[in-house]
């Protein structure tokens, strides 16, 4: 009897081990996730909600690691996947970027490169029709190799530059702001 309710027992908890294992599985990824962001957190010094190559190194020295400076260098490259020379929180935790996901939705045809009929398609699927005269001028500007296609590092020094040019323009109108009120 005793192995009978056993065997039945188990049965009856079979369905329940993947479920539970998964469950821990989510448990034990949601505490290390919890664990990268304070320790980002930690090292973002200057609360820009970036790791500077400063920052990442003085993790590295404070946790006695003694690594090389081309070591360094390689772990910060591969961490910066939209090479905008610093660590977002997403980078920092392994989840792609804004930068990533853009890059993946225009190369619709998976090939790691983005061509003028991509870009055009992707502007008109975003209801943002760009001209032909601009998306030339975008590959004058970004396609170094003039290959007429824009590979991920060309794609990010387009989105980098972008990037910035929304960053100056916040703080031009933080500053018009401030001086308003002053």
């Amino acid at each position: 009897k005793l192995i009978l309710l056993d065997s039945l027992l188990q049965e009856i908890a079979m369905p329940f081990r993947p479920t539970s294992s998964l469950m821990s599985r989510r448990g034990i990824e949601k505490r290390k996730q919890e664990q990268l962001v304070r320790a980002f957190h930690k090292a973002d010094k200057n609360d820009d909600g970036y790791l500077s190559i400063e920052e990442y190194i003085r993790v590295f020295k404070e946790h006695g690691v003694d690594v090389a400076a081309e070591e360094i260098n390689q772990f910060f490259t591969e961490k910066d996947k939209d090479m905008d020379g610093r660590i977002s929180l997403k980078e920092f935790c392994g989840y792609k970027t804004l930068t990533e996901k853009a890059f993946e939705a225009m190369d619709t045809n998976s090939d790691h490169q983005i061509t003028k009929p991509e870009m055009m398609a992707a502007s008109e699927r975003n209801g943002r029709r760009l001209s032909n005269h601009v998306i030339d001028t975008v590959f004058d500007l970004y396609d170094e190799n003039k290959d007429d296609k824009l590979n991920y590092p060309e794609f990010c020094s387009m989105m980098n530059r972008r990037k910035s040019a929304d960053l100056e323009r916040s703080r031009s109108r933080t500053r018009s702001c401030s001086e308003m009120i002053n």
